[in-house]
């Protein structure tokens, strides 16, 4: 069980390991994930989970809740790798909605874990669109459902268009414009 606090992960000096600079990495993203919801039960992001259990990379998924006392549990179900996450709390990193009143007529969309894992390193996500992208549950053996509002979905529309306006390898453009084209289907069909 690794123990972190993920304030120790900001601004690491040059030069460190790049294992290192992928547990960070993997650690914000849990807290992202984490922090998109209000406190409940458990539940399976989007996030695969990096363990390489025989040199094998692990096929599970991580299940992350907040717990008490300002903590983010996670575990992988399928290696049983996990942890506890705290320093989240006023972070970058911290994707608490300020708003909490339920979603008036939230749209769905289905997309693949590799797109969201694309969308969330996307430099243009903010606000809702980064927690839309972020808050992704895992749905099926390689996709997960994003749900939010209409004038959300749009407003991530726009900024994965302009992100993939600025993308140069033509494979993660593609990936992010099938993503923009399934969520534009998906806000026609909830309009």
């Amino acid at each position: 069980m690794l123990v972190s606090d993920v304030r120790h992960y900001f601004d690491l000096p040059d030069g460190v390991s790049n294992s290192l600079v992928k547990l960070a990495q993997q650690q914000f993203d849990i807290v992202r994930a984490a922090t998109t919801r209000l406190a409940g039960p458990a539940w399976e992001t989007a996030i695969a989970c990096t363990r390489r259990p025989g040199r094998s990379a692990c096929p599970g998924f991580v299940v992350v809740i907040v717990a008490p006392g300002e903590s983010i549990r996670w575990t992988c179900p399928s290696c049983t790798d996990g942890g506890v996450i705290s320093g989240w709390p006023d972070t970058v990193v911290d994707l608490r909605p300020t708003i909490t009143a339920p979603i008036a007529d939230p749209v769905a969309c289905e997309l693949s874990v590799g797109a969201l894992a694309l969308m969330r390193r996307a430099a243009l996500l903010e606000g809702s669109s980064e927690r839309i992208v972020c808050g992704a549950a895992r749905s099926g053996p390689s996709r997960a459902t994003v749900v939010g509002a209409c004038d959300e979905i749009d407003l991530l529309i726009d900024a994965l268009s302009a992100e993939s306006d600025h993308e140069p390898n033509r494979t993660r453009r593609g990936v992010l414009d099938g993503a923009i084209e399934a969520l534009g289907a998906a806000l026609a069909d909830g309009r």
